[in-house]
């Protein structure tokens, strides 16, 4: 063999070797990436499925409507038109939802106990 076919052959494993690795390289590494990203949708998925939603006790309306604890009917009754007014704007059914039942435990506190 001499010094021709020796230097043929490197050139043609170099060359080979070049080709493969630029179409198989990056190749692996996107569908590694995606397949990581998938698993980690799932997991948040059956992470969101399983633990029930958070709620705020309604000893916390004053926290949901964004007014002090001894906030009079108006003042209640304002905030719950605001805060409204910015969950539908978001599209937030579920924060709507627990602005009105907020505002129902705190128009019951300012009303005060019932003889």
């Amino acid at each position: 063999m001499s010094l021709t076919d020796i230097l043929v052959i490197l050139g043609c494993l170099g060359a080979g070797y070049w080709i493969v690795s630029s179409v198989m390289g990056p190749g692996t590494d996107v569908i590694d990436a995606g397949r990581k990203a998938e698993t980690k949708r799932q997991e948040a998925e059956q992470g969101a499925a399983t633990s029930p939603p958070r709620v705020l006790p309604m000893r916390d309306w004053h926290l949901v409507l964004d007014v002090p604890a001894n906030a009079s009917r108006a003042d209640i009754q304002s905030a719950l038109k605001r805060r409204l007014a910015q969950a539908e704007a978001n599209a937030d059914a579920a924060g709507a939802e627990r602005i009105r039942r907020a505002a129902v435990a705190g128009l019951a506190a300012a009303q005060g106990p019932q003889p």
